[in-house]
């Protein structure tokens, strides 16, 4: 398989996963939201740590997303 398509499947697996991610970061911020708003704050301080380390997930993915993306503005400079 050539370096660019590679590069491209990596791309592409990575911008679905951070989309997923943002799925659940969203649905699990309105749960914890929720759970603040009814009064159950045990909830709150239990899942928070979920919460952070989901958003430290999406940081890395986002940060390798965006390092694929310029190797693939640069394969093709260089083409």
């Amino acid at each position: 398989m050539p370096p660019q398509k590679r590069i491209t499947r990596i791309h592409n697996l990575l911008l679905g996963s951070m989309m997923i991610m943002l799925i659940l970061l969203l649905g699990f911020m309105g749960f914890i939201v929720l759970k603040g708003l009814s009064g159950d704050f045990e909830y709150v301080t239990k899942y928070f740590d979920i919460f952070f380390v989901m958003i430290v997930v999406f940081v890395v993915i986002n940060s390798l997303l965006r390092f694929t993306e310029e190797n693939i503005h640069l394969d093709r400079k260089g083409k």
